[in-house]
């Protein structure tokens, strides 16, 4: 009998709770909970990592095609059947000069949470950029944090994000970001009009601009709603910044005006000095930008949302203090009114046109510009087209099955890790191990990154208590009370601690609770080829039954500031030859 899911969500919450992945969970949830059909009587995992998928290095926030696009990051949402699911969501785009030279850059924030700086190196007319260089920002708050809300509030925190003036005077740009559970972010830049500085706090709740109040009317920065998207402009001509947000909230995303009640460079918002503007009227996860589209010289709102179309909203008012706004248009760019789910704007000017261009995202991670061909007030545009990068890494070969998870709370692939097939073509002096036929193997390392502009880098550090996993993606199933044979070559290089591997089994029969079989032991490693070899056997302990059937999955954890190399791991049973 399959369970249900808040029978299966009850038992597994405590084990995700403790730090451990959630992708990881679901393996074991298809492969033990359901008891699916086991593997043929042969080799249960037999991975020598000669079969590899080449690509490209991530860590230049650029295709091998020569595309900018970043790391994707998921989170729950519901969908129009009202069906819980976790969607990818795209990036968000902020465009302003923060080196110096006169010309526009790129920071962009992908929905896992990095940030990334592009500086421009063309022209005023003609945008050129290179690779990325990730920027010293993480806005998830660790495990252990009074501020932390479970890893959905740590990981794929979906910043959308907005370059803003707050001294006012176009040298310094700083950082405003809303993120997805609810909260808004000032990152100050420290640096200068040519060498920009964003750094974080030793609290980062020092970055969280109030947007609520408490009891005692004190404002805070409680929670306001789901997928933050800010947009700071002074629309009351006080010089403050007031702050025109998108809700991304379940069921008919609104667009609100705060009317900021704090300084300039110190805003404060709460509700009750806050308009709804513009009524979501079914529309979701609306990304809000201010724009004078039709030339009136009265701010209108274009915003980006879920089922990827580009709203328009011309300002209707006679009252500058009673914002009004007509019920939005669809904004065509060429022959196209859709660009893929989720989608994001941003108003710039990356061609010295004095026109209002556009860079629109989505949840494919698109990045896409529309330069605008008309004139002031009457905006025309033909289909925009991929905003385009080099990568300057070269190519790696990807492991088919394999992936890796850094520690619970932290970014994944912190700080520019990667788990890639090496041999000796690609790795210079590497050495298989003796006496096998095979050329790859399996290595994790931290690939070298020389940036320019940001050189330190800050996120939930592991502070010893949760390791990196690098995790068999199949899961399988093996049988109570029969002997398996685990074996695997193995070396590491640096200061790589608590090396082990680990098979966790869980298991749910008729009349029997959920339970969960943990095998596995240290590895010894140093910097030559070891062949490690293990027996073990799965037995459940609260079964009326025997001879069960257990899903299986398989991991290899550690604490690191070096190498990991692995290679022929093979699981077996002890009757095979």
């Amino acid at each position: 009998m399959i369970p249900s899911l808040s029978i299966i969500l009850a038992a597994s919450i405590g084990w995700l709770q403790n730090g451990y992945h959630r992708k990881y969970f679901f393996i074991l949830l298809l492969g033990g909970i359901f008891n699916l059909t086991p593997l043929p009587a042969d080799d249960l995992v037999k991975s020598n990592f000669e079969s590899s998928v080449s690509t490209y290095n991530p860590w230049a926030g650029v295709t091998d095609t020569g595309l900018i696009k970043v790391l994707p990051g998921k989170q729950p949402a519901i969908d129009n059947e009202g069906r819980f699911i976790t969607p990818e969501f795209g990036p968000s785009v902020a465009v302003g000069d923060l080196n110096g030279d006169g010309l526009q850059d790129l920071v962009i924030a992908d929905s896992l949470g990095f940030f990334w700086y592009f500086p421009n190196s063309g022209t005023p007319t003609q945008a050129k950029f290179t690779h990325g260089e990730i920027m010293p920002i993480w806005l998830g708050f660790p495990w252990g944090d009074p501020n932390y809300l479970g890893p959905d509030g740590a990981n794929d925190i979906v910043p959308k994000i907005q370059l803003v003036d707050f001294a006012g005077d176009g040298k310094v740009l700083s950082l405003v970001a809303g993120n997805y559970v609810g909260r808004l972010f000032y990152l100050r830049n420290h640096g200068t009009s040519s060498q920009p500085d964003f750094h974080m706090p030793p609290d980062r709740a020092e970055l969280i601009i109030p947007t609520h109040k408490k009891t005692n009317d004190e404002p805070t920065g409680k929670l306001w709603c789901n997928f933050l998207s800010p947009y700071l402009y002074d629309w009351f001509g006080t010089g403050n910044l007031d702050l025109i947000m998108g809700d991304g909230s379940y069921s008919a995303n609104s667009i609100y005006l705060f009317t900021n009640q704090g300084a300039r460079d110190r805003p404060i918002f709460t509700e009750d000095k806050m308009l709804k503007i513009i009524p979501g009227m079914g529309r979701e996860h609306l990304t809000p930008q201010v724009v004078d589209w039709n030339n009136d010289g009265k701010p209108d709102i274009i915003a980006g949302e879920r089922t990827g179309y580009l709203n328009l909203f011309l300002n209707t008012t006679t009252d500058p203090k009673e914002p009004t706004f007509d019920e939005g248009q669809h904004v065509k760019l060429g022959g196209k009114d859709t660009f893929g789910d989720l989608t994001t704007v941003t108003v710039c000017d990356l061609s010295a046109n004095k026109l209002p261009n556009l860079i629109v995202s989505n949840s494919a991670g698109d990045i896409m510009y529309a330069q605008n061909s008309g004139k002031l007030g009457a905006p025309q545009f033909g289909d925009p087209v991929p905003i385009r990068g080099v990568n300057p890494f070269p190519k790696i070969l990807r492991p088919i099955g394999w992936t890796l998870s850094t520690p619970f709370g932290s970014p994944a692939g912190v700080p520019h890790e990667l788990l890639v097939c090496t041999n000796a073509t690609v790795q210079e002096g590497f050495t298989p191990p003796p006496n096998t036929p095979f050329k790859n193997a399996l290595r994790y390392y931290v690939y070298p990154i020389k940036n320019t502009f940001f050189t330190d880098f800050y996120y939930p550090a592991d502070d010893g208590n949760e390791p990196h996993d690098i995790t068999y993606d199949s899961g399988f199933q093996v049988r109570e009370d029969v002997d398996y044979k685990v074996s695997f070559w193995v070396r590491s290089t640096g200061n790589i601690h608590d090396l082990s591997y680990r098979l966790r089994g869980w298991a749910h029969l008729p009349d029997d609770p959920i339970e969960e079989v943990v095998m596995g032991s240290g590895v010894p490693s140093s910097g030559s080829w070891n062949l490690f070899e293990d027996t073990i056997k799965f037995r459940l302990k609260n079964t009326k039954t025997k001879d069960n059937l257990v899903g299986v999955g398989l991991d290899f954890q550690f604490h690191s500031q070096g190498e990991v190399y692995l290679d022929d791991v093979w699981i077996r049973s002890d009757e095979q030859k």
